[in-house]
């Protein structure tokens, strides 16, 4: 009798735990989201859209964003004209449909530009942004104040805002692309594609 009162009870003790999980479940969650995810860098095979304003200007650029280790391409559009740039560095040469491209349009700067301020940044909280659910960094120099909403799953930058010293504004959108860039088209690399790929993509 008493083996089974205390069978009886252990189920009890067991219900009562499994309740008690499922009440407590999201708050812990959302602890663990508020936690600080240690240092954040950039993955060395990614893709991504960008969608870039400056200052007033309402016409955004909007680019496609590849990274394989140290081979990259990036296809560019100002949205208030037609023409696409297209930069590519097959990890030895750089390649573009515009000889005066500037190698500073490398990924590995531009998005690492912004995970080195996230490093620097202060996360200060937890919110939905974009669709997403993110951590929230600020960054305060004297000559910048940023807001960056990192993706949570992702640990990647989905929203940016800057504000510099003399009052000019940026802002930048980033969506994840799913593209096999080890062992997808060998043209997404090759020196002698500067002709657009994405074109269809190069819209806001």
């Amino acid at each position: 009798m008493r083996v089974k009162a205390a069978s009886l009870c252990l189920v009890a003790l067991a219900v009562m735990l499994m309740f008690g999980i499922g009440l407590f479940a999201p708050s812990l969650v959302a602890a663990a989201d508020s936690v600080t995810p240690g240092e954040l860098t950039l993955p060395a095979s990614i893709a991504w859209k960008e969608i870039s304003w400056s200052g007033d200007d309402p016409n955004p650029f909007v680019l496609i964003n590849l990274i394989d280790k140290d081979r990259w391409r990036v296809e560019v559009k100002d949205t208030a004209i037609s023409k696409i740039l297209v930069v590519v560095f097959d990890g030895t040469q750089l390649a573009a449909s515009n000889p005066k491209a500037p190698k500073s349009l490398d990924p590995h700067l531009t998005m690492g530009k912004i995970f080195k301020d996230l490093r620097q940044a202060e996360m200060v909280g937890v919110e939905e942004r974009d669709g997403h659910h993110c951590w929230h960094y600020k960054l305060s120099e004297t000559d910048l104040v940023e807001d960056i909403w990192v993706d949570i799953p992702t640990r990647f930058p989905v929203h940016l805002e800057g504000v510099f010293k003399d009052g000019s504004r940026v802002r930048g959108q980033y969506t994840l692309l799913k593209l096999d860039l080890a062992g997808g088209k060998p043209r997404y690399f090759d020196k002698g594609s500067t002709e657009p790929l994405f074109a269809p993509s190069l819209v806001p």
